[in-house]
């Protein structure tokens, strides 16, 4: 997982392991999380924000995992559908944004990692 949570966790319970955050703040390495409590299992979803695509921040590289492959692809804020359902996290590990110039740690695999330095212009962050 590319948080490197304790243990294979669910959509419905990631949030418990981050705290909002306002699109103005959603850094490469954030999730987007939709939670659809009435029917869990068949409604929630969570992307990874891999950084804005365009300068009016209405479209970011998403990084999603769908069966069998994990996808990156070009998204529409927030999503394709429920788009209005999903919110922005930060992982409660991060201590410091990319702009404050820390370096990554632990959590991404390297190929990820890489990707979403590359992807969103950032330069560096850090994960403790």
């Amino acid at each position: 997982m590319a948080w490197n949570l304790p243990a294979n966790e669910w959509t419905g319970s990631l949030g418990q392991y981050a705290q909002k955050i306002t699109k103005a703040e959603l850094q490469p390495g954030d999730m987007l999380l939709f939670h659809n409590a009435a029917d869990p299992q068949g409604g929630s979803h969570v992307v990874l924000f891999g950084g804005w695509t365009d300068s009016t921040r209405t479209t970011y590289v998403a990084y999603e995992q769908t069966r069998p492959n994990t996808l990156r692809r070009t998204t529409p804020y927030a999503y394709w559908n429920n788009s209005a359902g999903y919110v922005p996290y930060r992982h409660l590990g991060v201590t410091a944004s990319a702009r404050d110039g820390w370096i990554p740690a632990v959590g991404l695999p390297g190929s990820l990692t890489r990707e979403l330095l590359t992807a969103g212009g950032v330069r560096t962050w850090r994960h403790t």
